[in-house]
């Protein structure tokens, strides 16, 4: 999914919007500033919001519950991930963390460990892994 939507849009199924309180910045996200990105080119085309790897807080989550099931719609909205509204979460995103939001594939997150600030876990995903890949 496009992560470019309304709020008020009826978000995607297993996804939900993140407020981005931390990203991290890339060289990835320099090709993109200077176009030489193709898949940003692609997938998105211009203008675009660069930027891959967030943390922050979930918002919104996407309705998953059964119609037919009145339990589920009596708890709390949660994914199939198990994130639900006040998840602390960091990620990865497909463009677009430089934003003060950003709808994210459920998959694509993780709720931040105990003891790690946003602006610390925002530097795990791209980061850390360029970082981690370099040394094998």
């Amino acid at each position: 999914p496009s992560p470019f939507i309304k709020i008020t849009d009826q978000l995607p199924p297993n996804t939900v919007v993140v407020r981005v309180h931390s990203f991290s910045i890339n060289y990835a996200d320099c090709c993109i500033r200077w176009g030489l990105y193709e898949s940003a080119n692609k997938f998105v085309g211009w203008p675009i919001v660069p930027g891959f790897d967030i943390a922050g807080i979930v918002e919104q989550v996407a309705d998953t519950k059964d119609d037919n099931d009145d339990d589920a719609a009596a708890a709390a909205p949660a994914t199939s991930s198990g994130l639900k509204v006040g998840d602390l979460v960091y990620g990865a995103t497909f463009f677009g963390a430089y934003s003060t939001r950003v709808l994210v594939p459920c998959n694509q997150l993780r709720k931040v460990p105990q003891g790690l600030t946003l602006s610390q876990a925002a530097s795990l995903p791209t980061a850390c892994l360029t970082a981690l890949y370099t040394l094998y």
